[in-house]
Order: structure tokens, then sequence, then C-alpha cells
């Protein structure tokens, strides 16, 4: 027995009604000396049908509870408790199971100077940080892409099929969102900067080996001043 929603919970319950009905109607028929009489047929219908709806309701709301439980635990597993994001396992699972071949651009994304918000402003600062940097990306990633917090203040996104000059195009998107969206830190407004490494993947290509060149294109942003997007050719 699946339920899944509230729709299949119901049907299950109707299913099961008529089943009971239907059952109780056959087996009085071949076990009752006189068969399926006017006398016994309404014993047979109105008792199932007083006992199955409240048996099998009862039976679907606890299946039901349990899917959504596991959906529950899955998504738990998979994301990153702080922000929803993918959590960096999901990332790397997405690589081995469903998009294994799929080319595209990838983005290593590192808010800069995080430690000193932590330290100037306090932990509660630097999560607000974080979480605001994890909805600007989620924002400004098409539908079909993959955001994750890979640890601390790191992000990757991956854009399947998408060339590399699009893929640069959204990161200075994202960075310049990220830029102007300020926080308020008791009377004061805070902003943060984000530099942001982008490379491609080409088809089948193992995902450490794209992450290894966007990383030193991320390290190159951060050597140019940050607050950039780079290449392992060229800052923007």
């Amino acid at each position: 027995m699946r339920v899944r929603n509230e729709k299949e919970k119901w049907r299950q319950v109707a299913f099961v009604s008529i089943a009971s009905v239907l059952v109780s109607l056959a087996a009085t028929h071949f076990v009752s000396p006189t068969g399926l009489s006017w006398t016994s047929f309404l014993p047979a219908t109105v008792v199932p049908l007083i006992i199955a709806p409240v048996a099998s309701l009862w039976a679907a709301n606890i299946i039901l509870a349990l899917h959504r439980s596991n959906l529950r635990l899955e998504h738990l597993l998979l994301h990153d408790p702080m922000t929803g994001l993918l959590n960096r396992t999901a990332f790397f699972d997405f690589f081995d199971t469903e998009q294994n071949d799929t080319g595209g651009t990838v983005l290593m994304l590192d808010i800069d100077k995080f430690k000193s918000i932590n330290d100037t402003f306090g932990h509660q600062v630097g999560d607000l940080v974080i979480k605001q940097a994890a909805n600007v990306m989620s924002e400004n990633t098409p539908q079909n892409g993959k955001v994750a917090r890979l640890g601390g203040e790191e992000f990757a996104i991956f854009l399947p099929d998408r060339p590399i000059n699009k893929g640069l195009a959204l990161a200075e998107k994202i960075r310049s969102a990220f830029e102007v969206e300020l926080r308020e830190v008791g009377p004061d407004k805070v902003s943060c900067t984000i530099s942001i490494g982008v490379d491609y993947r080409n088809d089948g290509e193992p995902i450490d080996t794209v992450l290894n060149r966007a990383d030193k294109a991320l390290y190159l942003a951060k050597n140019s001043g940050r607050n950039c997007v780079g290449t392992n050719e060229a800052i923007l």
C-alpha cells in the first residue's frame, strides 16, 4: 500500500471500503445456507462500510505520516540545515548518479573576509551573511542548476549545458547582487562581497578536476582584490 498525498489516501480508503463490501457479499453468498438473501444483504453491506473506512483511514494516515517523515529525513540528509542548499555529499553524488556525463559551467564562490565579519560582528551576523548569500545564489540560478554549500563560507554552482560565457554572466550577476545587499547590524548597515571562480566541465569529466580548476580561478580572483569573477585566463 503506497500513500504519498491526501488524494492517494482517500483513494485508498475508497478502494478498501468497496473491496471489503464486495468480499463480504461474496463470502455471505457462499457461506450462508440460503445464499445472499435480502435479509443477509443489509448486514453484509453495512458492517464492512462501518469498519473498513475507519480502519483503512487509520492505516492510510500512518502510512502517509511515515512517507512524509521519510521525505523530511531525506531532505535533511541531502541539504545544508542553515541555507537549505544541497550539501557537499549531495552535490558530488549528483555527478555520480544523475548527470555523470553532462557538461556545463562550474562556479566556485567564497564570501570575502568572512572571518573578519565573524570576529567584528559576531557569528549571528556571519550566519545571516551566509543565508543571504545562499538566497542570492538560489534566486539567480536557473531551475536546472545545482547550488550547494560545500562548507563554511564556500559554495559551488553547476549549470548543466551552459557555456562558460553565460556562466560568467551569471557569476557577475550574483556578485553584483550580493554586493548591493545590505545587512542591518544595530544602527549600521554592512555590505559584504563575494569572489567567484569559473571553469567549464567537459562531458564525463570528473567533478573534482573541474572544481580544482574553478578553485584556482577563485584564488586568482581573491588575489586580484576580491569582489570579482575570475577564470584561469582572466579576471573580470
